[in-house]
Formats: C-alpha cells, sequence, structure tokens
C-alpha cells in the first residue's frame, strides 16, 4: 500500500517536513550541549564542588561515553513503560483479588477487602522481615491500619490488630487517637504487639498514648509477656493540624493577623511541647513527625521548618518522595544546627494562646478524650481516610461481580 496519495500529492506537507527537520535538528543542538557542557565550564564546576581532577574526569570521557552508550536505551525503554506502571500494579491487586475470590467463593465485599488487606500487610512484612531479624528488631516494622471507618468500634479495631499482628513479628498496628483507640493501644501493649498511634494533632492526645503505652507495659511485664519485639511510635499529623483545623477561622474571627509562620511554629510547639514531655517522664515511646510541609517563605526564600525547627531531636521523620524532592530543591546548602531545645518565640506563643483552637490543643488537659472525636483536624484526617478505605471496597466489589457474572 502506498503511502502516496492517488492524486500524486506527496504524503507531508513542506511545512510538515520543515518542522520536523527544525525539531531535530533543536534536539541535536541540545544533545551537543549536553556532550561538551562538561568540557566548556569544567574548571568551574572543579572550583563550586572542590573536585579533584579524577573526580572531574569521572563526569566526561570513558565514564561518560560508556553512561552514554549503555544507558540509553534502557532509560527510552524505561520511559516508554512509565506509563504502564499503575495499570501493572492495578492489575496486580486485580489478580490478587481474583485469587481470594476463588479460594472463598461466597465470600461478601467487606469480608474480601479485609483479606486482601491483610495479604499486601503480610506480603509488604515478608519483605522487610529480613532486615527486622538482623537488625535485632529494630529496623524493618511495616504498620498496618485497623479501618478507619471503626476508629469508635473498641473491639473491632482489637480483633482486626490481633488479626494483623498474627500476620508476622514486624507488623506494627496503626491505631486512631480517638477515645476508644487509646484503650485499644493500652491492650496490645499489655500483649506486647507493636503500635503506632495515629491520627493525633493536639498535645492532650500525645500525652494520652504516652500513659496508656506505659500502663500496657506494666501489665504485660507483670504477666511476663515478651517484649524484645515491642515498640512504640506516637505519629504527630502536623501540617494537618494547622491546615485542617479550625486555627486560622478562630483566629480571623478574632481579629488576629495570623501569618504562615505563625501556622507553623502553632505545629511546632505542640510537637516540641510533647517531645519534651516524653523525654522528661522516661517513656518508651519514639516521637514521629509527619504531614510536613515545606514552608513558610521568608523573604522570598522557602524553608521547612517542620525539618529545620527539630534538628537534633530523637525523632521519626516520615518523608515521602515528592516531599525529599522538594526539599533537596529548596533545602540544597543549608545547614542544620540542633534545634528541638529551642522555645518557640514569646510574641508568638502569646498571640497563639489568644486563639482557644490552639490553647486547647497546647496545654495537657486543653481537650477531654471524648473530644478527641470531635477535633476537627481528626474528623476532617478521617474522613480522608475513610473514603479511600471505601475505594478499595468498591474495586473489590466490582472484582467479585465480575468473577460471578
Amino acid at each position: 500500500m502506498s503511502s502516496t496519495p492517488a492524486t500524486g500529492a506527496p504524503a507531508y506537507t513542506p511545512a510538515y517536513r520543515n518542522t520536523v527537520l527544525w525539531l531535530l535538528v533543536l534536539a541535536y543542538t541540545f544533545n551537543f550541549i549536553d556532550r561538551t557542557i562538561i568540557s566548556t565550564i569544567g574548571q568551574a564546576i572543579k572550583v563550586d564542588l572542590e573536585l579533584t581532577d579524577q573526580q572531574l574526569g569521572w563526569l566526561g570521557g570513558l565514564s561518560f561515553a560508556l553512561l552514554y552508550t549503555t544507558l540509553g536505551i534502557p532509560i527510552a525503554r524505561l520511559a516508554e513503560r512509565k506509563s504502564r506502571v499503575i495499570k501493572a500494579r492495578e492489575s496486580f491487586v486485580a489478580q490478587l483479588v481474583d485469587d481470594l475470590i476463588e479460594k472463598n467463593p461466597g465470600i461478601d465485599k467487606e469480608s474480601l477487602f479485609w483479606m486482601t488487606y491483610k495479604e499486601i500487610v503480610r506480603r509488604g512484612a515478608e519483605m522487610f522481615l529480613g532486615v527486622f531479624e538482623r537488625s535485632r528488631y529494630r529496623y524493618g516494622y511495616l504498620s498496618g491500619q485497623v479501618d478507619p471507618r471503626a476508629l469508635t468500634d473498641k473491639e473491632k479495631m482489637i480483633a482486626q490488630a490481633l488479626e494483623l499482628a498474627s500476620l508476622s513479628p514486624n507488623v506494627m498496628i496503626k491505631v486512631p487517637g480517638s477515645r476508644e483507640g487509646y484503650e485499644v493501644i493500652k491492650v496490645l501493649t499489655s500483649k506486647g504487639i507493636s503500635t503506632n498511634n495515629t491520627l493525633t494533632f493536639v498535645l492532650p492526645q500525645l500525652i494520652t498514648c504516652a500513659r496508656a503505652v506505659r500502663e500496657g507495659l506494666d501489665i504485660a511485664r507483670q504477666n511476663g509477656v515478651d517484649l524484645s519485639r515491642w515498640r512504640s511510635v506516637i505519629t504527630h499529623m502536623t501540617a494537618r493540624y494547622g491546615d485542617l483545623g479550625d486555627l486560622r477561622k478562630e483566629a480571623e474571627a478574632l481579629g488576629i493577623d495570623l501569618q504562615e509562620a505563625d501556622v507553623r511554629w502553632a505545629e511546632l510547639a505542640i510537637f516540641k511541647k510533647a517531645y519534651q514531655f516524653v523525654k522528661a517522664g522516661g517513656y518508651p515511646s519514639k516521637m514521629l513527625i509527619c504531614s510536613m510541609r515545606i514552608s513558610p517563605v521568608l523573604d522570598g526564600k522557602k524553608h521547612c521548618w517542620h525539618l529545620e525547627k527539630l534538628a537534633g531531636g530523637d525523632i521519626v521523620f516520615t518523608c515521602p518522595p515528592p516531599f525529599i524532592e522538594g526539599v533537596m530543591e529548596v533545602l540544597d546548602g543549608m545547614e542544620f544546627r540542633p534545634q528541638i531545645d529551642e522555645e518557640v518565640p514569646k510574641t508568638v506563643l502569646d498571640k497563639l494562646l489568644r486563639i482557644p483552637y490552639f490553647e486547647k490543643a497546647y496545654y495537657e488537659d486543653g481537650l477531654s478524650p471524648d473530644e478527641f472525636n470531635t477535633h476537627p483536624a481528626l474528623v476532617a484526617t478521617a474522613k480522608e481516610f475513610s473514603k479511600a478505605t471505601e475505594a478499595m471496597v468498591e474495586f473489590v466489589e466490582k472484582r467479585l461481580a465480575a468473577k460471578r457474572g
């Protein structure tokens, strides 16, 4: 079949051919610049990065040629396949669900969801089990979360937690910071089961967790429970406190000028006070910070106070890949110094304490356990988590319908 129309007219117009030609020329120009840039500004790079002649040589010559000739096609292949990754993952989970349906033909959608989730947790924990054992239980934990839709159902959370903990010795149970959640944490700790307290935003929650863990440990020791593989983590969902709650709304209603930096200080004030409480009281829990932001912007320069102001602390930082990328871009060249023990500026703290939403979050007795369940940040986050859970339930329901015809 000819690529030329029957009329004899060319398949491509001169304008189209010229456009393609110039695009190829442009591509080659950038390619040429890419291959010669090192030799052109090599000396400046050497001085700026304090490289030796040998290190500079690795950027060009044979090293560059080998990388250029051997990785070009693999990288292009990777780029071609990237768009298929999500579909491949979905296909993987779909096959997992289908296998479970075949083994359990009469299963309902909720039971299928939970069975699927447990299998994913089991496989994930298995991947880190070697690290867990080689580090003598210091590293290699995987968190399995109880259903966020059940955050006020103590008995259901305990039952799910026991199922998850039985999957692998390195499974740590994520339990929400509800009133019932802290009762669950106490029970699990008494059995030597590791826990990670999530959906926590305010000091009263963090302190309640630390105390529940200690009480659970006392019971475990009285009963001779093996605690060699036990760990406790208390997670502060930092920016969710400032971004999802009523901090800004109340400040505006009171005529208080609350800047971005003030919001970050509010979050840091809560975390710092909780950290000092746990440290001074000798509580065995480890503080973890997540939901961090690259913020604030001061004098046109971006900061990440959630990292900078907590530097030097014995803390776990949860850093998703997009956050790491942002930090590498924004904080390049920044020197960190220990600031964990530095207090929040008094003028800022005084301003924040005029806002009831912050005052209740900052003082130990600011909120009762019953009020944890209705805190705006907890409600908003639990709703988000529950929505994601429902999406998974819908996914397995569709697989169930497809298998049953």
